[in-house]
């Protein structure tokens, strides 16, 4: 079996090399990276890998291309016809797919269907140096504190997440799909398998045993750029979303218009211990990844 890895990255420089050699450790063969944009030197480390690598192909793309479908339609066509896949992996830089026992090739092997869904969970840190340690590292489950137990947010109960913070709530699943399924594609999140014509979700199954961890808020200053790139960008690029796909865009485009206290305010809500969180939310969420699986 041929593993491919599609993944979209920008203003990763702390967490790229890890979450390849992460994935490599799993099962994947080769790399297709799409560069969105980049404030610090992920360019730079890209261009390195590649050229130490044949197995990591990097397409560099403006952000208003990399939102459009369009742009990973053509993709995967590249992938399917370049490549020989079997299946094709979703993630982008700041994620890390985990399985139980094995690696996922193993997992997918016995997967009847053309699309999989992970469940995907954000790491919560006790501190920002115990995340900066982690994202150039291959990681295990025992090495991840999950807020596997998340907080749903509903559409119109979106000012939860003034009070809880975003860390904390329930965040969309990524997927796999089979290769020879040519007619099934993903979302721009890369969340769902799609079919190509319709655009309509295709159904996925679960694996009990595989999951994502996302390590979005590994460093200040990325979730600064991060802010800043979208803020300055969001007014052009929110055209094409729906105020039920964008409004999570949209607070933080209206975070950024704030300025810089109001980022590191945010910033700041994303980091706790177990125990505010539990007080947040009423409840316990945030377990070790390794007795998440499957839950």
């Amino acid at each position: 079996m041929r593993l491919i890895a599609f993944l979209v990255v920008g203003n990763s420089s702390d967490v790229l090399a890890g979450c390849i050699e992460h994935h490599r450790a799993l099962g994947v063969d080769e790399f297709v990276i799409l560069h969105i944009h980049s404030d610090d030197d992920t360019p730079q480390q890209l261009e390195r890998l590649s050229r130490g690598s044949p197995s990591i192909h990097t397409v560099f793309a403006s952000w208003e291309e990399a939102m459009t479908v369009s742009t990973y339609d053509l993709l995967l066509d590249r992938i399917r016809n370049e490549l020989s896949p079997d299946w094709i992996v979703r993630f982008d830089g700041d994620e890390r797919w985990l399985v139980s026992d094995g690696t996922l090739k193993e997992a997918l092997d016995q997967v009847g269907s053309d699309v999989v869904t992970a469940p995907r969970y954000n790491a919560v840190w006790p501190s920002e140096a115990a995340a900066r340690h982690v994202g150039g590292h291959v990681l295990s489950a025992d090495d991840l504190p999950l807020a596997a137990y998340p907080v749903a947010v509903d559409f119109a109960h979106r000012d939860i997440v003034d009070v809880i913070p975003w860390v904390l709530t329930k965040v969309g699943p990524k997927s796999c799909i089979r290769a020879g399924a040519t007619n099934i594609g993903f979302d721009t999140g890369g969340h769902y398998g799609v079919d190509h014509v319709s655009r309509r979700q295709v159904p996925g199954v679960s694996c009990p045993n595989v999951m994502v961890a996302q390590l979005a808020f590994t460093v200040r200053e990325r979730f600064e750029r991060k802010l800043r790139v979208l803020g300055s960008r969001w007014a052009v690029l929110r055209q094409g979303w729906s105020e039920a796909e964008g409004w999570h865009w949209d607070r933080l485009a209206q975070i950024y218009r704030q300025g810089d206290d109001a980022i590191r305010a945010e910033w700041d809500k994303q980091f706790m211990t177990p125990a505010l969180a539990r007080e947040l939310v009423g409840r316990e969420v945030i377990i070790n990844a390794t007795d998440a699986f499957g839950v």
